[in-house]
């Protein structure tokens, strides 16, 4: 009978160390995961130099124009590339508009483009023109709007001559009870959505300060 060119207690052995050097290969690697997943965190203003490049690359969009959740969702992913993944990502998407929003899909339009790069330098424009759509009649009314020549000066907050800064009175069918009115300063209420770019890097930043609070915290 022959015998193994290595006795048993030698097999035992090689068997131990091959399992020891796969061990240690394991473990060098997930400790290098782990510091490649805890580096540290990119300064905001880096993250804000991803969202303006973002930003321009997008093809018709300008600086003050109405922003979407198509525009906005690809943003994440190369904020989680620089260092940072957004934990607050589903609570900030829900407050950009969807793509088939009324309004968005209004001022996509020529003549809605061209309404929106003239009015877009009124304070709380989107707000407004948000608050007028969601009334009686006020899909009507901001569609007329954008379609008028001078139709954006309605968004004034200090009209010109000859057009009303109140928007209610201008509503279609509205209600003859004075009370059930929509006041003027409805109409001007911020909403709590983000609207533009400006909007979304102060949204982003108050993620952000959250995020370097905690992280401050774990290290306690």
């Amino acid at each position: 009978m022959l015998h193994s060119k290595y006795s048993r207690p030698a097999r035992k052995f090689s068997a131990c160390v091959l399992v020891i050097t796969g061990a240690f290969i394991i473990l060098s690697h997930a400790t290098t995961v782990r510091a490649a997943t805890k580096k540290p965190l990119p300064s905001f203003q880096r993250v804000e130099d991803v969202v303006n490049r973002h930003f321009e690359a997008i093809e018709q969009w300008k600086p003050g124009f109405l922003i979407r959740q198509q525009y906005v969702e690809p943003l994440f992913k190369q904020l989680t590339l620089l260092g940072w993944p957004v934990k607050d990502k589903n609570r900030i998407m829900k407050l950009v508009p969807k793509d088939h929003d009324f309004l968005v899909q209004l001022l996509l339009s020529p003549h809605g483009r061209r309404f929106m790069e003239k009015s877009m330098k009124y304070p709380n424009v989107y707000d407004r023109l948000d608050n007028v759509i969601k009334q009686p009649g006020g899909r009507e009314l901001v569609s007329r709007l954008t379609k008028l020549p001078d139709g954006y000066k309605y968004m004034s907050p200090k009209p010109t001559p000859g057009f009303t800064g109140n928007l209610t009175f201008l509503l279609p069918n509205r209600s003859t009870e004075v009370s059930q009115k929509p006041s003027n300063k409805t109409m001007n209420r911020p909403t709590g959505r983000i609207y533009t770019k400006k909007m979304l890097i102060e949204e982003l930043e108050k993620s952000y300060e959250k995020t370097k609070k905690l992280m401050g915290k774990s290290k306690l």
